[in-house]
């Protein structure tokens, strides 16, 4: 089962069906140009951007972090992500998502 964050951002393009595309998502089922944004996979990026069509593959879905983040398209996803890490900084002066998001 997929983890999502509690305060999931979305983006303006992605909310008209969020809880339409969540839920084919936890479902495996595909929804197409929807990118979801992720805690970090290893230590040197802040967070990942992964096309929702990549957890319709078992590994990938395991291996997934917590969703963070929903977005219509790649330029959406880049929008979305530079937000959050805008929010974050103002709000610690660095861009250490996930500790940003535990304390809130």
């Amino acid at each position: 089962m997929l983890e999502w964050y509690q305060n999931l951002y979305v983006s303006d393009l992605a909310s008209k069906h969020m809880r339409r595309t969540i839920r084919r998502i936890n479902q495996n089922r595909i929804t197409p140009d929807i990118f979801v944004l992720t805690l970090p996979g290893n230590e040197n990026n802040v967070m990942d951007i992964i096309p929702s069509k990549t957890l319709l593959q078992e590994p990938a879905r395991k291996r997934c972090n917590m969703i963070i983040g929903l977005a219509k398209g790649i330029d959406d996803a880049y929008e979305l992500m530079q937000k959050i890490l805008m929010e974050t900084y103002e709000n610690t002066g660095n861009f250490h998502v996930k500790d940003y998001l535990k304390d809130r």
